[in-house]
């Protein structure tokens, strides 16, 4: 079979209107959406063929980030990194034919800093910048995804710095501007008062986990529970080195571990899928 996969990002437009500003997406105990949404569109698929498609989110570098004096700068190492997830979409596998059909959308992955969460949701550290990472494999069988060949895709205007309030109240606005589910947090009565209550917490906020989030629960559209038929993920055990992937397309033959099954195989992942890692940054202040 010879495929050629292409893939776009969907919403292109509004990342990168987040992306000049230093995108910021809120990790809370109970799992938070992302908005905007990961979403793409692939193309070049073969129509026959069977094929998975997941993501993950790593650690753009060894840093701890601060927002001062209305931008965000380095605070100094990062903390110990969190276990390594992968999202599988709920629709893999699927043909070429039928992926292709659609807008792919991943919109149901869950931030949270819960280490101990058992939800499946993605464990981010607060105040770390991260960098979402699209992976395309053709296989017809979960099981086979330690022996299949990954294709990675990288947007770099989807990386975001992990809070738990909004610093930047330029972003408060946006999200407020763009997102369908904030509209209760928007110019009108107690609307009001919890934007001002928002823009203080960003101004003044620090990153402790004590703060909570000022948006409206409903504000993520989402309820903390979700089932296992909505929601299939894998475990990457182990940490990583600081991936600065590239912006095209790369072909790495991958082995993996997922959780319950196949062994540990974390090594050889951080060797195959992280071969596109930079040069270790400097973190100091």
């Amino acid at each position: 079979v010879i495929d050629d996969p292409k893939v776009t990002l969907e919403g292109k437009d509004l990342w990168e209107k987040f992306h000049k500003l230093g995108t910021e997406m809120v990790i809370t105990k109970s799992g938070r959406r992302m908005f905007p949404a990961f979403k793409v569109r692939v193309s070049g698929l073969d129509k026959k063929s069977k094929y998975i498609l997941l993501m993950d989110i790593v650690a753009t570098d060894d840093c701890r980030y601060k927002f001062h004096n209305s931008r965000w700068m380095v605070a100094g190492k990062a903390d110990p990194e969190m276990p390594k997830r992968m999202y599988i979409h709920p629709d893999s596998p699927s043909t070429g034919e039928q992926w292709m059909q659609k807008v792919v959308s991943f919109h149901k992955l869950k931030l949270t800093n819960n280490i101990s969460d058992k939800h499946g949701f993605t464990i981010l550290n607060s105040m770390h910048k991260y960098q979402p990472r699209f992976h395309l494999v053709r296989a017809n069988d979960i099981l086979k995804l330690p022996y299949s060949t990954f294709r990675t895709y990288v947007f770099k205007e989807t990386e975001f710095i992990a809070v738990t309030a909004y610093q930047n109240e330029k972003i408060t606005q946006l999200k407020i501007d763009n997102n369908p589910f904030a509209k209760g947090f928007r110019d009108t009565g107690a609307g009001k008062r919890e934007k001002k209550q928002a823009m203080l917490a960003a101004r003044h906020g620090s990153d402790s986990d004590k703060i909570s989030h000022p948006l409206p629960a409903r504000m993520s559209a989402d309820s903390s529970t979700v089932s296992k038929t909505e929601e299939s993920e894998l475990d990457v055990v182990g940490t990583s080195e600081s991936p600065r992937p590239s912006l095209h397309t790369s072909m790495t033959p991958v082995s993996t571990s997922m959780n319950h099954s196949i062994g540990q195989d974390d090594d050889v992942i951080r060797r195959r899928l992280h071969d596109d890692s930079g040069s270790e940054s400097s973190c100091s202040e």
